[in-house]
């Protein structure tokens, strides 16, 4: 086991206390950095699914959020604005990113917001932060693809990536959550996602849609 240098200590100052970093993340971040994964990318210091430099069919990373990120999809510099969504997860190669939001009530879900460029997924994903765990477990080589949901991992690699047989699940980043944390892994990401909305869409239904379209529509 590699020696712990704080890398969850200081994701978890990049929070605001308003929106705290839930203790299942800490976990898996401290894990994640003992292990191996934790690396420096073009953005700062990075997690990746897979340790060092191993080879991986997922392209999905956490990094510590920044406020301008949030700033930059709610169009307002206002904290009790922008200490509702914390960003952290790169999700796509187009931009998008998953994140925590706070509803109305303070309860914190799993949403997505999806670069213009690509289908646009902006929802709630879920509505307890640890579900995020169990996505990433699954291996999806981007999580912004909504298409692919219903699909297994390996299924939709080979739709959308390359070749089947040369898809590389992330087996140990698998392993941590079913064993060290206890939760199930699914087959498919659409057991955990139920109903998905997009940037496109001229109405929506889902809460966390609605709440950013009415904080843009107040900061225009």
């Amino acid at each position: 086991m590699k020696r712990f240098h704080g890398f969850a200590a200081s994701f978890a100052a990049a929070f605001p206390a308003a929106n705290p970093m839930p203790p299942v993340l800490w976990t898996t971040l401290e894990w994640l950095e003992a292990w191996g994964f934790v690396t420096t990318g073009e953005k700062g210091m990075c997690a990746r699914l897979y340790p060092g430099d191993e080879a991986g069919s997922s392209r999905v990373t956490l990094r510590m959020p920044k406020v301008a990120e949030t700033q930059a999809w709610t169009r307002c510099e206002r904290a009790q604005v922008t200490d509702r969504l914390v960003l952290f997860v790169d999700t796509g190669m187009d931009g998008s990113q998953a994140g925590l939001w706070l509803d109305d009530q303070g309860h914190q879900r799993l949403v997505h917001v999806g670069a213009t460029e690509g289908p646009g997924l902006l929802c709630e994903l879920a509505d307890d932060p640890m579900h995020l765990l169990r996505l990433l477990a699954l291996g999806y080589p981007e999580l912004s693809a909504p298409d692919y949901f219903g699909m297994t991992a390996a299924d939709a690699y080979a739709m959308g990536y390359g070749p089947a047989d040369g898809y590389l699940p992330p087996v140990r980043f698998r392993a941590h959550v079913e064993r060290d944390l206890d939760l199930d892994v699914p087959s498919t990401a659409s057991v955990i996602v139920r109903r998905t909305a997009s940037i496109h869409d001229a109405h929506s239904e889902d809460r966390f849609w609605r709440w950013l379209a009415d904080v843009r529509r107040a900061s225009a």
